[in-house]
């Protein structure tokens, strides 16, 4: 069975994609590149735990500290918006031109929410929840669905640099910035 992260990440240093995302990330680390490390603990965060165990033989124990407590928030924020995806439905679906006869917001219900309950944020894309996981739904109800999902998921990516201790995108992105104009 292929993983949907390593379906839609593609490995572009060749090799093995998780030792490359590892080791730019010790190499940001060393380097002092503050403004990489929040995308790099993020996407090293999004592994199986088989994966981080190995990797965590390697790395400096704040390191890996950093990375465990980061996964970990974004694990619980991932798992809320997950088991609230059934109380929102309704008001998901709210005023779409539903195109069935018998209204989708009396039909529609999610099935197999318990397959969305990983490490891998990756999963909780609107467009996917709602093929995968929604059914009873008209193309336009889907759609704002899927909208509404992925509202709920910019939060949680507005979040994730503090997961990890790290200031906002914008900070980071600003720091980088110095990086590359000095």
């Amino acid at each position: 069975e292929m993983d949907l992260y390593m379906a839609r990440q593609p490995n572009v240093f060749g090799g093995n994609q998780y030792e490359s995302e590892f080791a730019l990330l010790r190499a940001s680390y060393k380097a002092g590149i503050e403004g990489l490390l929040p995308i790099l603990f993020f996407c090293c965060s999004n592994m199986h735990v088989h994966i981080l165990m190995e990797e965590a033989l390697s790395m400096h124990p704040v390191f890996i500290t950093t990375l465990l407590k980061g996964r970990e928030e974004l694990i619980f924020a991932t798992a809320a918006l997950i088991s609230d995806l059934p109380q929102n439905l309704k008001s998901d679906i709210g005023n779409s031109k539903c195109s069935e006869m018998q209204p989708c917001i009396n039909k529609a219900r999610y099935l197999d929410l318990h397959s969305l309950n990983n490490p891998f944020f990756f999963y909780t894309e609107g467009r996917l929840v709602v093929k995968l996981q929604l059914a009873g739904v008209c193309e336009n109800c889907a759609s704002a669905v899927a909208k509404a999902i992925d509202k709920r998921r910019e939060k949680i990516w507005h979040d994730i640099p503090s997961y990890f201790g790290y200031p906002r995108w914008d900070i980071t992105k600003k720091k980088l910035d110095e990086i590359i104009g000095s």
